[in-house]
């Protein structure tokens, strides 16, 4: 405003109005940024035309301290800050009202309640007088309550705990405890059980719970997995990752598998590289980068950690091709990388042998060859005892390494089809968003017209551009979740509850199967019979057979346009729907649907994938195989071409990608 001429008109109404100034995150503002701030401030009141002593100053900082020294420092701070007197600087502190209880005599721990008996005192319910009660006169609540809450001059207070520490320091009466208790439960998890028994538990609404808690959870986030590059690695014997499947496939063709980057194998020696998958097939390749070494005479190829950002002092802040840390959705990626510093790529060695999707061609060789790699990394041609071998992806194919998948075909000439394994806070965020809203109270007006019915809660994020994307995830991800429910409830509505056996049925067919397979031996039962109990259990099996109800695709598209929740959802497809001129709630339910399933993702969820709905093409039932002598000649039946059909209709045509046929020569 200060700088920018259309502001000045409001500068000039404004002159000597200015009352109020306010500094968040105070304890941000040190050095330079502190020197920078005092100086805009002295322009901004000369700027307004008022004296400092006129102006309010307020700053907000939840990280200042209790102790005098440092309130006093803070005065300090802010009348340089704000060039005024220190006389005028006042420090205004919160504290938790929390209210204090009267202390009980100490009872034997073998002869109070137990945990169980307390949770079964008004179960399910928040507000329990009688439960409240209770663990106040609980020597062992009271003493948890202890560790988190204290009287001191100033009144009561909170201070934090960590769980591991609270567990060591009531070890001995948690072991007490169990010894009186029927279940069969670690400390920690007993421990647990008391913190949410007594955290919540009120003796009124308005008042604060028996143990005021307030958890604080650490997730460390996953940026990356790595894996040792010897598939005989000692570290994975006797694991899951072990072993050989049916086909002579290794079931893991590396070695053991890291969550944390290292150089070296802790078992084996062997050096330790990034994974990657396809984002089709799964295979696993190692992320390397080409350096070289002088072994003897001679110089040597050796494979190195992928750096994921390239040794070029001119590149600041260069984003790498790899970082997938905020992902949003499978097809919203970044697709402007062919200038990206690529990696190359080492392959498994038994699915280089059998599973490539076709033979390598004679002008491919060089992109795909054999090598071998001892304890250091460095490349050699031939084999030996104390190397493994590899298959390298170089660097010199048609597409960039990451953008071609040798055993599946998947490729992009824009985007990376193979991908490391990377889960960051917006993964986190997002897993964990709907179940704290589970735990918020319901918005008590137009519940059905909001998303989670109107639960509201606040994050926080370092990244002002991870938090508008994860927002906006968030918002998807609701509306989906609300679509999902529409759809799969009325479905559910269908569903024909007498279908199938009742116990008595299901006990009397294995009855009749047992008699039938008596008589089979039976050369002097009659036949006749045979053919009773035959009918019987035909007439069981029939009725076992349980049928999933059906949909018309234009009855789903109404249930979701008569929903009360449409009027939320609808605003989410507002102005697509206006850009293709759609104003009916019947087409916008439509355009709703078709968002959800059109499209079957490969490694996301939605009502098809999670296997709450599956399609059914009626036209396929009417599909005859008579004249197509080509395809019963091969030995299918009318059943193997309509699930062709199928397939090319679910994972092609719905796509967007129809199969191309080749027309043979004649």
């Amino acid at each position: 405003m200060l700088i920018r001429q259309k502001d000045a008109p409001i500068i000039d109404q404004s002159k000597g109005k200015l009352r109020w100034i306010v500094l968040d995150e105070a304890h941000s503002y040190t050095g330079s940024t502190a020197a920078e701030m005092s100086l805009l401030l002295r322009r901004v009141m000369i700027a307004f035309d008022v004296n400092p002593n006129k102006v309010h100053f307020i700053a907000t900082s939840a990280t200042i301290g209790e102790h005098k020294e440092a309130k006093d420092n803070l005065k300090k701070f802010l009348a340089s800050l704000a060039g005024v007197d220190t006389q005028q600087i006042h420090i205004v502190s919160a504290k938790r009202n929390v209210p204090d209880i009267p202390s009980v005599n100490n009872q034997p721990l073998n002869q109070v309640k137990s945990l169980e008996n307390l949770a079964q005192i008004g179960a399910e319910e928040l507000v329990s007088p009688e439960r409240f009660q209770a663990l106040v006169n609980h020597p062992f609540a009271q003493k948890i309550r202890q560790q988190f809450v204290r009287s001191s001059d100033n009144g009561v207070v909170t201070r934090i705990q960590s769980l591991k520490e609270l567990n060591e320091f009531l070890k001995y009466d948690i072991n007490t405890l169990l010894i009186n208790s029927d279940k069969k439960i670690s400390n920690i998890d007993y421990l647990l059980n008391w913190l949410d028994v007594c955290s919540n538990t009120k003796h009124k609404d308005n008042a604060p719970a028996f143990l005021p808690l307030r958890s604080h959870f650490f997730q460390r986030t996953l940026s990356g997995l790595y894996a040792c590059v010897n598939p005989n690695c000692s570290g994975k014997h006797n694991t899951p990752i072990s072993g050989i499947k049916n086909n002579g496939q290794p079931i893991w063709e590396f070695g053991y598998v890291y969550t944390n980057q290292q150089t070296s194998c802790s078992h084996c020696q062997y050096p330790v590289f990034e994974l990657s998958y396809c984002d089709d097939c799964q295979t696993p390749h190692l992320l390397v980068q080409k350096g070289m070494v002088t072994v003897g005479d001679s110089h040597k190829t050796k494979w190195i950690q992928f750096n994921r950002l390239k040794d070029d002092d001119f590149t600041l802040n260069r984003s790498s091709t790899l970082d997938e840390d905020e992902q949003i959705d499978e097809r919203a990626e970044n697709e402007d990388n062919a200038n990206d510093f690529q990696p190359m790529l080492l392959l498994p060695i038994w699915s280089s042998k059998h599973n490539l999707v076709k033979e390598v061609s004679d002008n491919e060789l060089s992109y795909l060859y054999p090598s071998t790699l001892d304890l250091d990394g460095v490349e050699y041609t031939t084999k030996s005892d104390n190397r493994v071998e590899i298959i390298v992806k170089n660097e010199t194919a048609q597409l960039p390494p990451l953008n071609y998948c040798y055993f599946c075909d998947n490729s992009s000439p824009k985007k990376p089809v193979i991908r490391t394994a990377r889960l960051g806070a917006p993964f986190y965020m997002s897993a964990a968003a709907p179940i704290l809203l589970e735990h918020c109270p319901i918005f008590e007006k137009n519940t059905d017209s909001k998303p989670a019915q109107g639960r509201r809660m606040i994050t926080f994020t370092d990244s002002r551009q991870g938090t508008a994307r994860i927002t906006m995830k968030l918002r998807q991800d609701s509306e989906r979740r609300s679509l999902r429910h529409i759809v799969y409830y009325n479905l559910a509505q269908r569903f024909d509850s007498s279908q199938g056996l009742n116990i008595k049925e299901l006990a009397e067919l294995n009855s009749l199967k047992f008699q039938y397979e008596a008589l089979q031996n039976d050369s002097s039962a009659s036949p006749m019979f045979k053919d009773l109990l035959e009918d019987k259990i035909t007439d069981y099996e029939n009725k076992s057979k349980i049928q999933p109800p059906a949909l018309k695709w234009e009855e789903v598209i109404q249930s979701i346009a008569d929903h009360p929740e449409f009027k939320f959802l609808s605003k989410s497809i507002s102005k697509v729907a206006d850009i293709n001129h759609i104003y009916d709630d019947f087409q916008k339910a439509e355009l709703l649907l078709l968002n959800e399933i059109a499209y079957r993702p490969k490694n996301a969820n939605s009502l098809e994938t999670m296997g709450l709905i599956s399609f059914n093409y009626p036209q396929l039932d009417k599909v005859n195989i008579d004249k197509f002598t080509e395809w019963t000649n091969l030995g299918f039946s009318s059943d193997d071409w309509k699930d062709f059909l199928n397939l090319i209709l679910t994972y092609y045509i719905r796509e967007g990608n129809p199969p191309k046929l080749k027309t043979p020569n004649k």
